[in-house]
């Protein structure tokens, strides 16, 4: 009867231990996927399975993810063209006024930007005018 307990005991701890590293991992996904991280982004799990309660704290103090494309938009907006047959600029929060005359323009070559006609560079990229 103790050689039936001592296996039975074996096998309960074998199994907790085996088992301990994927309940680590999936706690941490969970707390990653909370802070925002996007699925391929979230390594959450491989921190817990390898680490277990260090990967927890780890995932724990991690800051939360803000996508670095907000950031880029605010700094570097996307103004459409003014030019014939183009789309008007938007300008939010203030009243669009419709432009009484359009500038020619030339294309670059290099990214397509519609420039002025007295440019020499492109204002996008840089080009020279040919």
């Amino acid at each position: 009867m103790e050689e039936i307990f001592a296996v039975g005991f074996a096998a309960v701890y074998l199994l907790i231990i085996l088992g301990m590293p994927f309940v680590w991992g999936f706690v941490c996904r969970k707390i990653v996927s909370d802070k925002g991280y996007p699925g391929n982004m979230n390594h959450g799990f491989l921190w817990g399975f390898f680490l277990g309660l260090i990967g927890v704290i780890v995932c724990a103090c991690k800051q939360n993810y803000v996508d670095p494309m907000l950031y880029m938009n605010n700094m570097y907006p996307r103004y459409p063209q003014n030019y014939p047959g183009g789309t008007q600029p938007v300008n939010y929060g203030q009243e669009y006024q419709q432009p009484q005359s359009y500038q020619p323009v030339w294309v670059c070559r290099s990214c397509g930007a519609h420039n002025p006609a007295d440019g020499n560079f492109c204002s996008h990229c840089g080009t020279p005018r040919e």
